[in-house]
């Protein structure tokens, strides 16, 4: 295991241990991995579904020791869905080709640093082709990997982020058209902000400093400016920080922030859950076990919509996707503790209530999970890193 968290704090929410039968170490179970990007919807109405889902043959796929996080992406250009894992335990990055079908072959792994938490995709040198960077905690540096366009990568010369850097997100913070790099560093409280030239290197920008432990991290314009703005979990603060961006990288707090949420906010997802053309967020507790909805006024200030919406055991990855066809945004959260998944069905309204046959079943501690296509069904499937069983959970939606 890399370097632990109650090298400050004593853990919010502890689970099962990490080694062996009569593991004695207990870790503080929380996850990376990437943001449903924010989108208005109308209010017109559509005909809907109750999603199903279920594995294909061969789920649960293997990958290296300890997947922490997981993207969904095309890394060979073959038009089909291939996913992609950081692994803590083995520090290598997992590659597994899709074959359109929700099958996957594995390809070549990627050695990276040490303790990789998270991996984000982007196209960091603008040839078309996915790359990838990756939060190595231990070392407290960024990994940056070109694509190939054929399933590998090229390592470009890794980048230095702040003290325990865990959670990225990948957007144009400064209006370039270039991909820049925002990095949640746990040990630092602070979110480095690395600009990129376009090429597939970057620049350091000045960090912004935010609440008690970040983690999770959003990228998104707040408030109508064009400017994208930030969203960080702060997991012992147990409250999300509002940073309203410049459009030149940099990065101040708003009116009202940090907004106070539930105990141990992992994740944050920003999206238009009421269909005001407003972005809300959706915030995962790890230790209440629910998620927090917090609206927005448009200006990047946010209210509590009410009473948090129940989740499993331990919520901690949250993806906002619509998952049964009505146009409205739905919750996809990862629970690790209780190894499954909550499909959370959205009203239109910021109100959610569980899917029939949710929750669904995955593998032993789900870190992460993307949301995406993964087959030609044409309805959003699931993929899950299950970090103690060292496996992918795929779930395809059959409805």
């Amino acid at each position: 295991m890399s370097r632990h968290l109650w090298r400050r704090h004593a853990p919010l929410s502890v689970g099962r241990s990490v080694w062996g039968s009569g593991r004695s170490w207990r870790v503080l179970l929380i996850a990376a991995g990437l943001c449903a990007a924010a989108a208005a919807v109308t209010g017109i109405a559509f005909a809907a579904f109750d999603p199903a889902f279920e594995q294909p043959p061969g789920s649960p796929f293997a990958v290296g020791t300890n997947p922490h996080s997981i993207v969904m992406v095309d890394v060979n250009r073959d038009r089909k869905a291939d996913l992609v894992t950081s692994n803590v335990g083995s520090n290598n990055v997992s590659v597994l080709l899709g074959d359109g079908s929700g099958g996957f072959v594995a390809g070549v792994p990627v050695p990276v640093g040490a303790g990789p938490h998270s991996v984000a995709t982007g196209d960091f040198n603008r040839d078309k082709r996915p790359d990838l960077a990756v939060a190595n905690s231990d070392a407290d540096t960024i990994s940056i990997l070109l694509g190939n366009g054929d399933g590998t990568f090229t390592a470009a010369s890794p980048l230095t982020a702040g003290d325990g850097p865990w959670f990225i997100a990948v957007a144009d913070l400064n209006r370039d058209k270039k991909a820049d790099l925002a990095v949640s560093n746990v040990f630092s409280d602070s979110v480095s902000i690395l600009l990129g030239d376009g090429t597939g290197s970057f620049t350091a920008a000045t960090p912004v400093p935010v609440g008690d432990t970040p983690y999770g991290i959003a990228a998104v314009d707040l408030n109508h400016d064009k400017n994208l703005d930030l969203a960080v979990a702060n997991q012992f603060a147990a409250n999300v920080s509002v940073l309203l961006g410049d459009g030149e990288g940099g990065f101040s707090a708003a009116s009202g922030s940090p907004v106070s949420v539930g105990s141990g906010p992992s994740w944050v997802a920003a999206t238009d859950l009421n269909r005001d053309r407003k972005v809300d967020l959706a915030v995962a507790n790890q230790g209440s076990d629910n998620i927090s909805i917090l609206l927005g006024d448009g200006s990047g200030g946010f209210a509590s919509a009410g009473a948090p919406v129940a989740a499993g055991d331990g919520p901690t990855p949250l993806v906002a996707e619509d998952v049964n066809g009505d146009k409205r945004r739905d919750l996809v959260v990862g629970n690790i503790h209780s190894d499954n998944v909550s499909i959370l069905l959205g009203d239109g309204q910021a109100g959610f209530t569980p899917a029939t046959g949710s929750p669904a079943a995955v593998g032993d501690g789900p870190f992460a999970l993307a949301v995406g296509y993964l087959n030609k069904h044409k309805r959003p499937d699931i993929a899950t890193a299950n970090y103690f069983s060292n496996n992918v959970t795929v779930l395809l939606n059959t409805d």
